[in-house]
């Protein structure tokens, strides 16, 4: 269970910008090395979701996106059928403003051909999120699930990661701008709780792109396909309430979190 934001943290502030790597937990060069690569990759398609849905709202045109990972940067091409070139610029100053949070090294370029040039939407973007999730990350989380605390995990947009533990039926930490949040069920439980579902809310609404829950026995996700609107923030803490009055009907409230076009919710 994930407390709501704003709650005394496990992290010093300031912490969350450095992104400090397994404060408090003690994990293998093979872990480490796996935790770095999902952060890195996870930082990169989190911010081509931020710079595809900022560059359609201000140019007002459909696009996609694809990026090209060099050494020293992140450099991503919006393919449209008209290149704003002022949408560019002002994304580029704007986004860390707007995520209140150092950046990877990124570039934005621009072509003109929405045909021949394939590129991502947000969907591929959220389904790549997921595969990284899965292939880097999954089984670390699920091996700390088997400890009687909650553990959690937090990628930062420089592409850093945070991983700690909280207490042993919840995880408090304040409102960090973060791209990724995954926190452990001790047990056999991945589903969210009430209280997560709020918090998922809130992330959200910070800029965070998707949220896992780890158990031994499963995990659980809930992962943005679209930008997120304050039709889904409502739509979220319906279903927390939902879950508060009808603790009997859980499984009926959960499935309502696959009826938002924004998001998608399921077991991985």
């Amino acid at each position: 269970m994930r407390k709501a934001p704003g709650t005394p943290g496990a992290l010093a502030r300031g912490e969350e910008e450095k992104g400090m790597p397994a404060r408090g937990t003690e994990l293998d060069p093979y872990t480490l090395s796996a935790l770095k690569h999902f952060s890195a990759e996870t930082a990169k398609l989190g911010l081509a979701f931020h710079i595809l849905a900022y560059y359609e709202e201000d140019a007002q045109q459909e696009a996609s996106i694809r990026l090209e990972i060099g050494t020293e940067k992140t450099v991503y091409t919006i393919i449209t059928s008209r290149c704003v070139k002022d949408t560019i610029e002002s994304l580029k100053r704007s986004l860390p403003i707007l995520l209140r949070a150092p950046l990877i090294s990124f570039d934005v370029e621009c072509i003109e051909d929405s045909s021949h040039v394939e590129g991502y939407r947000y969907r591929e973007l959220s389904l790549k999120i997921r595969d990284v999730f899965r292939s880097y990350a999954l089984d670390s989380l699920r091996s700390l699930s088997w400890r009687s605390k909650e553990f959690f995990l937090v990628i930062g947009w420089n592409g850093e990661y945070a991983i700690g533990e909280g207490a042993e039926e919840s995880v408090n930490l304040p409102l960090l701008p973060a791209v990724v949040f995954v926190h452990t069920h001790p047990g056999v439980a991945c589903y969210p709780s009430a209280r997560d579902i709020d918090s998922f809310a809130e992330f959200f609404a910070s800029g965070g792109v998707a949220e896992f829950i780890v158990s031994r026995s499963c995990s659980f996700g809930v992962a943005l396909e679209g930008p997120f609107t304050s039709e889904c923030y409502d739509g979220l803490k319906e279903v927390a309430s939902c879950i508060k009055k009808n603790e009997k009907y859980y499984i009926t409230c959960i499935n309502e979190l696959n009826r938002f076009e924004c998001m998608s919710a399921e077991l991985l």
